[in-house]
Order: C-alpha cells, then sequence, then structure tokens
C-alpha cells in the first residue's frame, strides 16, 4: 500500500488531497424527510442548491436519495436509482452553470453518491457520472468493492457494524471504541484490495454518530490522528451531528448546531482530516481559506 495519504485516484483522475486547505464536500439530498429539512424532490430545487454549493467552494456533491433516519422506513431499490438517475441530469446542468469559488477549488468537481445497498450501485455505477461511491454500510458487501473497481470509482468506507437504518444505541465497545476502529479498517481495507480496488481508491470515514456514544465521537475528534496509520484520506462527515446538540444542548434546527461543527471541523482537520461533508458550504470555505492564509504567514515567519 502507498504510504502517501494525500491522493485520491478516481474516473483515471489523480486527486491532489495536499493543498493548502481540505477539501469541502457539499451534502444534497433528494428527500422529503431529511433531518436538516434540506432535502428536496423538485428538479429546480435541486439544481440551485447544487448550483449554489458549487459556486460557495464545494469540490465534492455528496448526493443521497434516501434519508438514513433510522425512524424512516428505507425507501424501495427501484424509487433509490430513480432519484439518482434524476440528480444526473441536473448534474450536468449544474456543471454548465459552475463558477470556481477561487482558484483552489476543483475546477472540474467531483460527484459523490451517498448509498448502502449494493443494487442500487450497481444499476448507477453503469452509467459513468459517479466519482465518488460514498458507501454508509461500511463494505458490507465485497460486490460493493468489486463495482467500484470495475467502474473506476473511489470508494469511502464508513465505520459502521449495523444494517443502515436500524438504531445501533445498545451499541457498546467492550474493549474501546479505538480497538474496535483499527480492527474494523484493517478488516475492510484488506477487503477492498483483495475485490480490485487500489488503495488511492480508498478514503475511510470514522462514522461520526454511527454507533457510537457520545464520548466515542469526542475521543474520535481528540485522536484522529491514530487513523493516519493506515496513510488514507480521512472523511469527516461532521455537518450538524447528534454530538454537536449534545454538548451544547442544542434540540431546535439543526442548523443551530453550525457554530459547533465548524469547531468540529477544525479540530479534525488539525489532527489529520482531508474532507468535509458539510450542509453549510460557504461558511466553512470561508473559515478554512482564512485559517489556512494565517497558517501561511506562520510558517513564512518560522522558517
Amino acid at each position: 500500500m502507498k504510504k502517501n495519504p494525500f491522493m485520491l485516484l478516481c474516473q483515471g483522475r489523480r486527486i491532489n488531497l495536499n493543498r493548502s486547505r481540505p477539501f469541502i464536500m457539499g451534502i444534497v439530498n433528494i428527500t422529503e424527510d431529511s433531518f436538516c429539512g434540506d432535502g428536496s424532490l423538485f428538479e429546480e430545487e435541486i439544481l440551485q442548491n447544487t448550483i449554489m454549493q458549487l459556486n460557495s467552494g464545494a469540490d465534492i456533491i455528496d448526493v443521497g436519495a434516501e434519508s438514513a433516519r433510522t425512524n424512516r422506513s428505507p425507501i424501495s431499490i427501484k424509487e433509490e436509482v430513480l432519484r439518482f438517475q434524476k440528480f444526473f441530469s441536473i448534474w450536468q446542468k449544474a456543471l454548465e452553470s459552475f463558477q470556481a469559488w477561487d482558484n483552489e477549488q476543483l475546477n472540474l468537481p467531483l460527484l459523490s453518491i451517498n448509498t448502502w445497498r449494493e443494487e442500487v450501485i450497481a444499476e448507477i455505477l453503469s452509467l459513468g457520472q459517479v466519482d465518488i461511491v460514498n458507501d454508509i454500510s461500511g463494505l458490507s458487501s465485497p460486490r460493493i468493492a468489486q463495482l467500484c473497481a470495475e467502474n473506476k470509482m473511489a470508494l469511502c468506507i464508513m465505520h459502521n457494524v449495523r444494517e443502515v437504518k436500524t438504531s445501533a444505541e445498545d451499541i457498546i465497545w467492550s474493549q474501546g471504541v479505538w480497538k474496535e476502529l483499527n480492527r474494523f479498517f484493517q478488516e475492510k481495507i484488506e477487503l477492498a484490495l483483495k475485490n480490485g480496488l487500489s488503495a488511492e481508491s480508498l478514503i475511510l470515514d470514522p462514522g461520526i454518530g454511527f454507533c457510537k456514544k457520545p464520548e466515542d465521537d469526542l475521543s474520535i475528534y481528540n485522536r484522529l490522528t491514530e487513523l493516519k496509520k493506515f496513510h488514507l484520506p480521512l472523511l469527516l462527515p461532521v455537518s450538524r451531528k447528534h454530538i454537536v446538540g449534545h454538548v451544547l444542548d442544542l434540540w431546535g434546527h439543526p442548523k443551530e448546531r453550525d457554530f459547533g461543527t465548524l469547531a468540529c471541523a477544525l479540530l479534525a482537520w488539525e489532527n489529520g482530516g482531508h474532507i468535509f461533508r458539510v450542509h453549510n458550504v460557504e461558511g466553512f470555505a470561508q473559515a478554512f481559506k482564512l485559517l489556512s492564509a494565517i497558517k501561511k504567514i506562520k510558517n513564512s515567519e518560522e522558517s
């Protein structure tokens, strides 16, 4: 395995993640039951949201066709596929209206699909528009890795040991969350490589809020550098998570958690995060860019 955690290979492109600020993954939900209330099934609303996120600094758009909320029944495979297919035509229109936010933003943004069923992935990957599969099932089937390899997609493996949309509130890691994360990622990386993916096409996501207690989530932010041992890019889906509400006692609209989310993101960047999945793209792009400028001055004054 290459020991360069700053490259990502997808669709024949080698994306250098070693720039002055992290990559931003904007969230587009083609749903009517997103926990933030920002989803839509209407094409014009989806298009305008996508354009807004791209032109506000998103390097990646992560589109989901189904909410992961455990108090909602799964939609059918057919319906999830149809929603993704709808988005692909929207994506092309959004790219036509794309104007880079600055000269460091990817000049051709990446498209990520957020899903968990291999049947859905098999149906839509053949359309050839997807760069990343954001697999929130935790690579539950080797076929997912095979499909990504065959279609030259990158794969993000999220830590998750329960079937998606089932409660995991009762999980307690008897040997601690860090032994579990190390065990899980070692096993899943080997599985992905065995099924045809190269190490440069893998991303790891520690799964904030999935199968975790609040103290587990806080420990992940604090000790994120320990995941550098895998020499792979790290995705942090930090936005408006339960842990922010838990610590700050914010149980109103999820937008209230944006400031707390920013604190988590800045710490995770310091501790080795490469990609941040957020709702408020503009706010996070500005914060990362400003902190990057401060870091440049600090480095020049110390050298």
